[in-house]
């Protein structure tokens, strides 16, 4: 009932956005590549995840189609752009492969709603989201602010950036919880997830290779915040990530 209450309260919004979006000049982009990711495990049990993902990023007018997932964006003015987009939120727990936390209960990925807000400030660029869960998973949200900062150089653009994010309990119990009966079957301690603050410093640097191709190379800093690192199958609240991506832009 709640998620449904926020999906008639955000679809006059969505709504607006997608007649703005129909009126605007529609140009078709795209930019088409490979990305090789590589997360430092926090979960016991949990292997470290090496992947390849395929890497998109397609518009078209208003509508807008990336790695992170599907929606609507469109410019307010100069310095100010809003969006709304269905994302997946990826389970950090795999209770199938993993034999430590196999009695555990399956933490499945969610589908949540975003709706986003960005500004280009004289000194940065600052972004603002509110996801929340449509999916009927964790019942959370997860409310976070992004400033990045962009300085082109001979040796392409480096983009440094902060990123604070609040999860809501319900997002962090569902996920990192341990109930009576998951510790009874095993060695964890009961836990009762609580909301936290999430921080994260990243580097990223694109670098174009002729007219058409570019690197992206990303390297990431996470601190889980207490919410999630006093949870008893937590084993680190510090967590490293990279990620090198080629891509070529049509």
């Amino acid at each position: 009932m709640k998620n449904l209450m926020s999906c008639k309260v955000l679809l006059p919004s969505l709504l607006g956005m997608s007649l703005t979006g129909l009126t605007q000049a529609a140009e078709f982009d795209a930019t088409l590549g490979a990305t090789g990711l590589w997360l430092q495990n926090h979960v016991v049990g949990e292997d470290d995840a090496k992947e390849i993902w395929p890497y998109i990023n397609l518009s078209y007018g208003a509508a807008r189609f990336n790695t992170h997932g599907l929606g609507l964006q469109t410019d307010l003015d100069a310095t100010n752009t809003v969006g709304a987009f269905v994302t997946l939120r990826r389970s950090p727990i795999d209770v199938d492969d993993n034999n430590i936390l196999r009695n555990f209960r399956d933490r499945k990925d969610a589908a949540e709603l975003a709706l986003n807000w960005s500004t280009k400030l004289a000194t940065m660029d600052i972004s603002t989201t509110l996801a929340t869960d449509i999916s009927d998973r964790h019942d959370g949200y997860e409310a976070k602010v992004k400033a990045a900062k962009s300085y082109k150089t001979q040796a392409g653009v480096f983009i440094p950036a902060l990123t604070l994010a609040y999860l809501s309990e319900d997002l962090v119990d569902y996920y990192y919880g341990v109930s009576a009966a998951e510790a009874s079957s095993s060695s964890f301690a009961a836990y009762q997830g609580d909301d936290t603050l999430v921080s994260r410093a990243q580097l990223t640097h694109v670098f174009p290779i002729g007219e058409h191709w570019q690197t992206i190379t990303n390297v990431s800093y996470i601190n889980l915040g207490s919410g999630i690192k006093d949870s008893s199958i937590v084993e680190r609240s510090d967590v490293w990530g990279g990620s090198l991506t080629v891509a070529y832009k049509f």
